[in-house]
Order: C-alpha cells, then structure tokens, then sequence
C-alpha cells in the first residue's frame, strides 16, 4: 500500500464510536472448492495500523506453505456499549446505537481494492470473503 493511500486510510473521519482497524485474514486455498467459504477463511487478529498489517501478512505468508494465504483488509471497530446498554437491548429496550460517516470511495479505495484482488487472486473470491465476514458479524 502506498504511504498517500495509508495515511488516507489512517486519517479517513469513521465516526466518534468507531475505530479504522486491519483484519489479518487468513484464506485456506487447499481445502476442496465445496467446502463452505466461511470454513475455508477466518480471521487471524485486529491489528490498529496498516503497517502492522502489512509486516503480519508478509511474515505469516513466508511461514507458510502453498494452500494457505495471509491478506489483509480495512476495516472498522465499534466502540464498546456499556453494561447498561448492553442490558437495556437484551430487555428489548433500544439497542445502541454507533454513529459512522457514510463514506465514498476513492481513488485510494480503487487502489486498495485492487491490490486485494491481485493477493486474493480474483474479484469473486474477494466477494466470497466479504459475504463470509458480514456472516460473521
């Protein structure tokens, strides 16, 4: 990633409850084509800046053989809900809410999107990723 592109990313407004964060996600290309896609990619950890990101996926893809590839994707983390809202949502009061700021995408966004698509291989695995992780959260 460039340093224009990770400083945007760095410096992009998400919201006063939300965090930009890096997902180092892990995507097991051995495993058959029917296995389901949320069996064959999971999330390694957060990491909080695109420099970590990067170091992380290149030392885990140097530690491991072929079939299994590291990436990494931008993301956002909420803030944490206290207790009594958490406790106010499980009675079926309002539940929280976290304020973001719809974004755009950029010029860097393209750029980043297309260096996803190069280490993932394809647009559809990218997409079968993504719907993997919505799923999840």
């Amino acid at each position: 990633m460039s340093d224009e592109t990770a400083y945007t990313l760095a410096t992009s407004t998400v919201g006063s409850k939300t965090r930009l964060v890096f997902a180092i996600v892990r995507i097991d290309e051995f495993m058959p084509p029917e296995t389901p896609i949320e069996n064959r990619i999971s999330v390694k950890k957060i990491v909080d800046t695109v420099d970590q990101a990067e170091l992380e996926i290149e030392r885990l893809n140097k530690l491991q053989g072929s079939g299994v590839r590291y990436l990494y994707q931008a993301t956002r983390m909420e803030a944490a809900t206290s207790q009594r809202e958490a406790q106010s949502a499980a009675e079926g009061g309002e539940a929280p809410t976290v304020e973001a700021t719809p974004t755009s995408l950029s010029i860097d966004d393209l750029v980043a999107a297309k260096k996803l698509v190069g280490q993932v291989g394809s647009i559809e695995k990218v997409r079968e990723a993504l719907a993997a992780m919505a799923r999840l959260s």
